[in-house]
């Protein structure tokens, strides 16, 4: 996953950007505003099983309001989010 590793989310770094997967797929910069204009959250996901049934593994979710992964750049800072799974083991923050 080279491909998608140390890029900003603001940055055009676009893998397979006309064929949506679970394996390897990055949304292109344009994408990605179209998507934040028409959306209250944003999802990102990794290491997704090869059956795809548990798409909620390995992956968080937030709303733009309170994390704008398209402008953030800043590693030191905390930051809110609604759900996190990693290998299984998850956390649900109610807000």
């Amino acid at each position: 996953m080279q491909q998608v590793m140390g890029h900003y989310f603001s940055e055009n770094a676009p893998v397979n950007e006309n064929t949506p997967n679970w394996y390897r797929y990055r949304m292109s910069n344009s994408q990605m505003n179209h998507c934040k204009q028409q959306s209250t959250h944003w999802r990102v996901a990794c290491s997704i099983p090869q059956d795809a049934k548990h798409i909620y593994t390995n992956y968080w979710r937030t709303t733009f309001k309170d994390f704008d992964v398209m402008t953030f750049r800043n590693y030191n800072v905390c930051k809110t989010i609604e759900f996190v799974n990693i290998r299984g083991h998850e956390v649900y923050i109610a807000l």
